[in-house]
């Protein structure tokens, strides 16, 4: 009944949409020019109503203290992509998606789009600056992907890469996938927060693609060859702008899109604010959740090593991840932290100056503008006392007139 009423919801959106659209064709209202570019923009937005929309999360200080996530992700110099929390737009963002330009394209340098009589455009410099990101530059390879192969850094192995966490291949829907079940609790948790802060996805939560484990590798394990990074600029672009290219997929990035907005100046109307909530943070509860329970101190993956009805404690322990197992030939190095290039903090050093500098010409402007209002004003009040003086004298005169005539006829 549930799953009936769930589909009944869904096709009485897409019906009302629909019909929306056939309405205003029918009546021949124009679209809401000050909201959408075109017509076809308007009918974009219209038939998005019952679109998914994929909030990003963030961790709960004590996961994150207890698993080290927000490390993991500071070595690409993703930490920032944690923070994304608070208030988000639902409508501007679903305005933003439909009136995003060249959706016909399979790719474009710079997404843009028009929110409410503001143009919005979203770069990759725009986003290594909000996020602050590593620059992209010749370590750091815009990222490609294909099938089970990472084409940006050909000396990554998948086969190897699975060794490193336990897993294996499995048969899921006919093909052959990694199951998140089978990955110990902190790159289960890492795998998690790609599917919403990454690489979102509104479905599949229990696989586990190759870029996540090729991600998870360079988190935990570093980088051993020529590649030295991951542009997650890139890959934010490539979803979002996907999203609006097929009509039906889930609407990715909210709370960061909703930022830009904010950044543009973008008038906010009065009911459109959401904020995040609980739910929205991986917590102690999530984990559990996820198939994870504290037993005796240690978290065990209950759906693999599920709890005997005549067990005995303690129970199996579930070991924190491992030394890759992998071949003695092949060296795998420590962790790496990723520093921040001298040459982004330069960038940012400059974009901060230029800021400034805008901020201070903004200054002088209206403290001339004040001063040309203030000369102003004291001319005119200058002229009004000339005026006052003039008009003085003038009664003067016509009163020393008037004695002198008093006096003659006398």
């Amino acid at each position: 009944m549930a799953n009936f009423d769930k589909m009944t919801q869904k096709s009485t959106a897409a019906g009302t949409s629909r019909g929306k659209q056939a309405q205003r064709k029918r009546k021949g209202v124009p679209h809401d020019s000050s909201r959408f570019l075109t017509a076809e923009n308007s009918d974009w937005f219209d038939s998005s109503a019952s679109n998914t929309m994929i909030l990003e999360k963030t961790v709960h200080r004590e996961v994150d203290a207890e698993f080290q996530i927000r490390d993991a992700f500071a070595s690409l110099g993703w930490a920032k992509i944690l923070d994304l929390n608070g208030e988000y737009y639902p409508t501007l963002v679903r305005e933003f998606y439909a009136n995003i330009k060249y959706k016909e394209r399979a790719k474009v340098a710079v997404i843009e789009s028009f929110v409410r009589g503001r143009q919005i455009n979203i770069s990759m410099d725009l986003l290594n600056e909000l996020l602050e990101l590593p620059v992209q530059g010749d370590g750091c390879p815009e990222f490609h992907a294909f099938r089970k192969e990472i084409i940006s850094d050909k000396e990554w192995s998948v086969d190897i890469a699975k060794h490193k966490f336990h897993i294996d291949w499995a048969a899921e829907r006919g093909m052959r996938c990694f199951l998140a079940k089978n990955l110990e609790l902190r790159p289960r948790l890492l795998a998690y927060l790609f599917a919403f802060n990454v690489s979102p996805k509104a479905s599949g939560l229990n696989e586990v693609r190759v870029t996540d484990l090729y991600w998870m590798d360079r988190m935990l394990f570093g980088f051993p060859g020529r590649v030295q990074g991951i542009p997650l600029a890139t890959i934010i672009m490539d979803h979002i702008f996907d999203a609006a290219r097929f009509k039906g997929k889930a609407l990715v990035f909210p709370i960061l899109i909703s930022r830009i907005l904010q950044r543009a100046r973008v008038g906010i109307p009065t009911g459109e604010t959401k904020v995040t909530e609980r739910r929205d943070m991986i917590t102690f509860e999530t984990i559990e959740r996820l198939n994870f329970q504290k037993i005796q101190g240690v978290w065990r993956n209950i759906q693999a090593h599920p709890v005997q009805a005549d067990e005995v404690p303690p129970p199996p322990v579930v070991y924190p991840l491992a030394p890759p197992a992998v071949p003695v030939d092949i060296p795998v190095p420590p962790p790496a932290r990723a520093r921040v290039p001298l040459r982004t903090l330069l960038r940012r050093l400059t974009r901060i100056c230029q800021n400034v500098q805008r901020d201070v010409a903004d200054a002088r402007a209206v403290v001339d503008r004040i001063e040309t209002d203030v000369a102003e004003t004291r001319a005119a009040v200058r002229r009004i006392e000339q005026d006052v003086r003039t008009n003085r004298e003038a009664m003067d005169e016509f009163r020393r007139g008037s004695r002198s005539r008093r006096g003659g006829s006398v």
